[in-house]
């Protein structure tokens, strides 16, 4: 069945009762007009099955340069049958779009990074109000939420599920919906607020963040490791008829304390130059070791990086420019 255009202008007009059972529709919401003329808003898909069940919310694009997620959301909304689906499929592709279409993480009309400003500001920043609207209009509806993520542009790392270690029933089912994902990696860390977990946790929805490859790239496999992880979610939701995982993956951690599933704060340049690692992406390294080298423009060594840390390689930086302060690699203690 073909989706079907319809628009809508309130926040309080979106429900997902207003798509009949067993059809799929496209909705758009307004969030703003710039002084341009120019409309803020993104794309709403939802596939309503013909039989009540859990609601699953998922997005991507909340940084613009990040592009897996949000072919792996329109595949997915193209290919289900909400004939053979027990509940509600929502989904945003493409949340920041003044990132998106500027080919940018941040937006480039008040340059906020939107995975910092949740849940947002009704009369705030362009990216402030994004995050309102996802958060009031979309998140609240949720039985669990997946917010789909990469490495971006300049950055690669080893795909993983992540989620906030909360505790109670939330922590239990972010735990086995992780699980169900099917991912070698599960990373559990402390609540880190302006996140799009900020906007779910008013509502008490569990939350979980999938990261992908990235570096500015969309591979197919990538895209396909999206879609199943999807299916499997909605399988464990009994909204799909399907197997998922049910046991841990071989990488598993779950830590609460400190700041370490911050990414952006380790492995830090101390000058402008030009970054050559002497690591892999997913390798292991002993605390002190070499991990990389800054060089000047002329060809002279700047900083030799240290591993601050034992553990293996998640995240490493691709693009040889760097400036001071830009992170470089991320080790996580495993």
């Amino acid at each position: 069945m073909s989706a079907m255009p319809f628009a809508f202008d309130s926040i309080d007009s979106f429900s997902p009762e207003d798509s009949p059972p067993g059809t799929k529709i496209v909705y758009r919401k307004q969030i703003t007009t710039l002084i341009d003329g120019r409309e803020i808003g993104f794309s709403i898909l939802v596939a309503r099955g013909q039989k009540d069940g859990k609601t699953l919310v998922v997005c991507a694009g909340i940084h613009g340069d990040e592009y897996e997620g949000i072919v792996a959301i329109q595949e997915c909304f193209r290919e289900l049958d909400p004939a053979q689906i027990r509940g509600t499929l929502i989904a945003v592709p493409i949340v920041n779009e003044p990132a998106f279409f500027a080919h940018r993480r941040e937006s480039p009309i008040d340059e906020k990074n939107l995975a910092s400003v949740f849940p947002g500001h009704s009369d705030g920043t362009v990216s402030e109000q994004i995050a309102y609207h996802l958060t009031h209009s979309i998140l609240k509806h949720g039985d669990l939420f997946i917010d789909l993520h990469s490495a971006g542009t300049y950055y690669t790392l080893k795909p993983w599920v992540g989620y906030s270690v909360k505790g109670g029933r939330i922590q239990q089912i972010q735990r086995e919906a992780a699980i169900a994902f099917g991912f070698d990696l599960i990373w559990g860390s402390a609540f880190m607020p302006g996140r799009s977990i900020s906007g779910s946790y008013l509502y008490e929805v569990p939350t979980l963040h999938v990261e992908m490859r990235g570096s500015g790239l969309c591979r197919r496999e990538d895209v396909e490791q999206l879609k199943h992880g999807i299916q499997r979610v909605m399988s464990y939701l009994k909204m799909l008829k399907g197997d998922f995982q049910r046991t841990l993956p071989p990488y598993f951690r779950e830590n609460d304390q400190g700041d370490e599933g911050r990414l952006q704060i380790e492995h830090l340049s101390k000058h402008d130059g030009l970054f050559l690692p002497h690591v892999s992406l997913w390798e292991h390294v002993e605390a002190g070791q070499r991990i990389g080298c800054i060089y000047s423009p002329e060809g002279d060594s700047l900083q030799v990086v240290h591993a601050e840390h034992s553990g293996r390689i998640v995240v490493l930086r691709t693009c040889p420019s760097v400036v001071q302060g830009d992170f470089l690699v991320t080790v996580i203690r495993l």
